[in-house]
């Protein structure tokens, strides 16, 4: 299960989520009222419902969080300037993960 709570060296029950086997679905969603999508939820697919992997879907506006089987987390963003700071940091991991696997092959 890929969402999950653990222990980071000395802190203990950490929300954690992993990627990379496709069993989380990514919504893009809005607050009702709102007029851009601000909050991204992620949750834990059950095995009757596995996308595929890499699948990213914007919720449709009519879908309500409450019609959502599960939420296991929700990231909310008030400032385009937090939105660019994750994305500068996805980024970089980005980088990080391909330098290391460049590495490897060589």
């Amino acid at each position: 299960m890929p969402i999950h709570f653990l222990s980071y060296g000395r802190h203990r029950n950490v929300h954690t989520a992993h990627f990379g086997a496709g069993d989380i679905e990514i919504i893009v969603a809005r607050l009702e009222g709102q007029d851009a999508a601000n909050i991204l939820i992620l949750r834990q697919l059950d095995a009757d419902e596995q996308a595929a992997y890499g699948d990213a879907e914007e919720a449709p506006v009519t879908q309500q969080t409450d019609d959502m089987r599960s939420i296991d987390l929700v990231l909310r963003f008030e400032t385009i300037r937090s939105v660019d700071t994750l994305i500068r940091t996805l980024e970089q991991i980005r980088k990080e993960m391909i330098t290391a696997a460049t590495a490897k092959r060589n």
